[in-house]
């Protein structure tokens, strides 16, 4: 009789629809679970429209220097057009999120106003990224912590 050590781990997360095929060997693990995201916390694409309105806003109210002001607005801008569109290009939009914070946090490194910005700023683009779901993908990572 032979021992096949085996060492297959399968789960699944999300939508089932079916079962898992079955593994042949010792040390094998299957795992389902069912874990729905609400997608009544998703914002419609009129609201991340809004969101981005509000981001602008708070940007054109902040005491920040001037140029720093203006880069963030075109970025928005142009963030804010494509999320108009029919068919909007969500790694677009992302990227341009990207560069409002970068541009921020460079800002951050001089003028201690950004610091506030952050606060209202970080939750705003956290529901769009919701929006924009896989495209989102680095702008994760360059929200600071607040």
């Amino acid at each position: 009789m032979s021992s096949n050590p085996g060492g297959i781990s399968q789960s699944n997360s999300g939508s089932m629809s079916g079962g898992m095929q079955a593994a042949i060997g010792d040390h094998n693990k299957q795992t389902m679970s069912n874990e729905e995201s609400s997608a009544s916390n998703i914002p419609t694409q009129t609201e991340v429209v809004e969101l981005l309105a509000q981001i602008e806003q708070l940007i054109q109210n902040a005491q920040l220097p001037e140029a720093a002001k203006e880069k963030a607005k075109k970025y928005l801008e142009t963030a804010k057009i494509e999320a108009q569109e029919k068919e909007p290009d969500k790694q677009l939009i992302s990227k341009n999120l990207e560069r409002v914070t970068k541009n921020l946090e460079e800002v951050d490194k001089t003028v201690d106003a950004s610091k506030r910005i952050f606060e209202k700023f970080v939750p705003l683009v956290v529901k769009i990224a919701s929006w924009l779901g896989t495209a989102a993908g680095a702008l994760w990572t360059t929200l600071p912590v607040v």
